[in-house]
């Protein structure tokens, strides 16, 4: 229940905190960035009531679709100038009774046009989000 993620979100700031000491990032934690639909509404509303860094993914980026986002940062990846961890690297969960690292099975097997095979793409949308909120133009993508 979207009322609920409320309780999980502090658990994540905390995280982004501790990754990004980890990572050395020059900026610090930045905060969290979310889709302004459906329970992601709530959780902004009430992660800003509670004073916590969260935004509003901007409705432009959003609207854009997957495949826009997707061709708005390939540029970037296909650059090298993106990376993840290592411990997102060796990260393996089971999710629906498969065991796997499901970010690497989702970015490497969206297809323009096609989605994903099962369309459980949520990590790829994550990680469009990620490149084009950092990497993006002055627009911010």
């Amino acid at each position: 229940e979207a009322d609920l993620l409320i309780n999980w979100l502090p658990g994540q700031m905390a995280r982004g905190e501790i990754l990004a000491q980890r990572c050395g990032a020059r900026a610090g934690f930045l905060g969290a960035w979310i889709e302004d639909k459906d329970s992601g509404q709530i959780l902004i509303m009430q992660g800003q009531r509670l004073n916590l860094n969260v935004h509003a993914i901007d409705s432009k980026l959003t609207a854009a679709g997957k495949d826009g986002r997707a061709v708005s940062v390939s540029g970037y990846v296909t650059q090298d100038m993106v990376k993840i961890t290592q411990e997102a690297y060796d990260k393996v969960t089971i999710y629906k009774g498969r065991s796997k690292n499901h970010l690497l099975d989702q970015a490497t097997t969206y297809r323009m046009g096609r989605g994903t095979p099962n369309d459980e793409d949520e990590l790829f949308d994550t990680l469009c989000y990620g490149i084009a909120i950092t990497l993006g133009n002055i627009d911010g993508f």
